[in-house]
């Protein structure tokens, strides 16, 4: 993502459990400017929140704009992190509690967009979140880059290309995630219920 002394955006595919949080906040860390990170609920708000506390100084900073939680916001000239839904910024009628600080964040330029669940990006309600808030560079972050219809292809020019893929085995083989035993498992069905299935 900085490999050429700026930063670059596109998506960061890292198995369950290998990081893609901490790589959000080394990206925003770097990037020395306002950030905001949208998430799919109100609970992957409330994690990347303690991970910044976790692993960042930021910790006045770090603002949660959601339907049950909204903090006050850090003032405009300070660095700061907004961290939202895709839904919560994707609302078109805004109650008027929210429409002021809505409208503030909509007004602000961000150094970088993290997208969380990067996939979840190109329905009809969540990609206008991507041109209502101004950013220079956007990071998707995700562990799986599919989706049932074709909008993956979608998150080529909606955020940029595929920077970085890692493999399952080879971070299990080198002992940064647990080893997994898959097992399948075949049973008998009975015509009536293969039928249906």
């Amino acid at each position: 993502m900085f490999s050429n002394g700026r930063a670059r955006s596109g998506i960061i595919v890292l198995p369950c459990g290998a990081g893609k949080t901490l790589t959000g906040i080394a990206a925003a860390s770097t990037i020395k400017k306002s950030v905001i990170v949208l998430c799919n609920s109100g609970v992957s708000v409330e994690q990347w929140q303690k991970q910044f506390y976790l692993w960042s100084t930021l910790k006045s900073k770090v603002v949660r704009f959601t339907s049950k939680v909204k903090d006050a916001m850090f003032p405009s000239s300070e660095a700061g992190v907004i961290i939202s839904t895709y839904t919560m910024m994707s609302q078109t009628r805004e109650s008027v509690a929210n429409r002021t600080q809505m409208d503030q964040i909509k007004n602000m330029e961000f150094g970088l967009m993290i997208l969380d669940e990067v996939q979840t990006a190109p329905a009809e309600t969540f990609r206008k979140v991507l041109t209502l808030c101004k950013s220079h560079c956007k990071l998707g972050l995700t562990a799986t880059l599919v989706r049932e219809d074709n909008r993956i292809k979608d998150l080529n020019f909606l955020i940029g290309p595929k920077l970085y893929e890692a493999n399952w085995l080879d971070l299990q083989q080198n002992n940064y995630l647990a080893r997994v035993q898959c097992i399948e498992v075949w049973c008998e069905m009975t015509s009536q219920f293969y039928q249906h299935y």
